[in-house]
């Protein structure tokens, strides 16, 4: 890990833990989706609680992965979904973005059916999303989760959902 990519870390780390959601939001709209799937990724890897040595030290650092690693990561991996949902055609890490969020999800210990409640939000809130974009997020839900009541997800976000429109620049 590069040392630009260990302050990026934990400047949306401390700026999260301060409540500066817009902030956080602004340094991820100027990434790509990649790089912020990468961001996520080296933040949920920081978290204590699996038994990982911290690189650094300093124990105000780990204080701060301890206790917002894995919130900044939710947060995070929730507006780098959201965007990806809008992004016509879909882009190539909506799946890996999607797997990513439910993974999380999951270690941080929330129910099958708060998962697919967050999951309806996040549709919810997306006009603009296409049904390519729906095809993709609920393909990724089938093959990829294997509890049952997260393929159950899959399916009611069709059902929640099937009067979105097809436009035909998306690619599936």
């Amino acid at each position: 890990m590069s040392f630009q990519e260990q302050w990026l870390d934990l400047h949306v780390a401390l700026l999260y833990s301060f409540k500066k959601k817009e902030e956080v939001i602004a340094i991820l709209k100027q990434l790509s989706l990649e790089d912020g799937y990468n961001l996520v990724q080296r933040l949920i890897d920081k978290d204590p609680s699996q038994g990982q040595a911290q690189s650094s030290g300093s124990s105000g650092i780990n204080r701060i992965w301890r206790h917002h690693s894995l919130k900044t990561a939710e947060f995070s991996s929730q507006c780098l979904l959201t965007t990806a949902l809008i992004i016509c055609p879909p882009p190539n890490s909506l799946s890996s973005l999607a797997i990513q969020l439910v993974n999380l999800q999951k270690r941080i210990g929330n129910s099958s059916q708060a998962v697919i409640e967050m999951l309806h939000t996040l549709v919810d809130q997306n006009k603009l999303m296409t049904s390519a974009h729906m095809y993709i997020l609920c393909a990724t839900l089938s093959e990829e989760v294997n509890r049952f009541t997260l393929k159950i997800a899959y399916y009611s976000l069709l059902i929640l959902n099937k009067n979105i429109p097809f436009h035909s620049s998306a690619t599936i």
